[in-house]
């Protein structure tokens, strides 16, 4: 599935009542597992949103909620396009009770989102620059089944991704598959490092 199908599919599950349905939902509603290794520059955990509005609302997906006061910053293959201070932080959450993804209001900062490019990013907790640019096609880092990339970013000007953020269709231990529904939606982080990359963290997503 594609980045941008993903990301629909997602905000389709999260905003509106899903269609009626076998449904089995967890005793732990809500969990979110981590598996986390250290990432760039050793503080935060680098977190993805996007689909930024003129007014400055976003969505953001993953493990981690952002926080009010955090700062997301956008990029677009262009460069570094503006900041997001956030304001306001609403979980979004499926008919099970379970937490798949948050909406921001924010305020801008530093720059215009009103004519973003549909390639644009927004990041938290990630040491980014003037060159930092999302790097449209870049190849995944593994060979898990279904996975594709989400977003990737270079940082360092030469057009290889420093950052490659994930997503795959997994069931709540984490494990691909196929099957409707799921259990979960799942996302990896990759840190590169020299001519491989690591994985910072999966992030597992229980939904219905």
């Amino acid at each position: 599935m594609s980045r941008s199908l993903l990301a629909l599919a997602l905000i389709a599950v999260i905003a509106a009542p899903a269609a009626a349905r076998d449904k089995k939902s967890s005793k732990r509603k809500g969990k979110v597992v981590r598996v986390e290794r250290s990432r760039q520059g050793g503080a935060g955990v680098v977190r993805l949103c996007g689909q930024v509005q003129p007014d400055g609302t976003a969505y953001c997906w993953g493990g981690k909620a952002p926080a009010i006061g955090e700062v997301a910053t956008i990029y677009d293959e262009t460069g570094r396009r503006a900041s997001l201070v956030i304001r306001t932080v609403t979980p979004l959450t499926d008919q099970c009770g379970n937490t798949t993804s948050w909406i921001l209001a924010t305020t801008p900062q530093g720059g215009d989102i009103t004519q973003l490019s549909y390639m644009h990013q927004a990041l938290l907790d990630w040491s980014g620059d003037a060159r930092t640019h999302v790097i449209p096609n870049a190849p995944l880092p593994s060979a898990r089944p279904g996975e594709s990339v989400w977003a990737a970013l270079d940082s360092d000007g030469d057009d290889v991704a420093e950052l490659i953020i994930t997503s795959y269709t997994c069931d709540p231990s984490g494990t691909p598959t196929t099957m409707y529904p799921s259990g979960a939606y799942c996302m990896s982080y990759y840190q590169r490092d020299g001519g491989s990359y690591d994985v910072l963290r999966t992030d597992i997503v229980k939904s219905c």
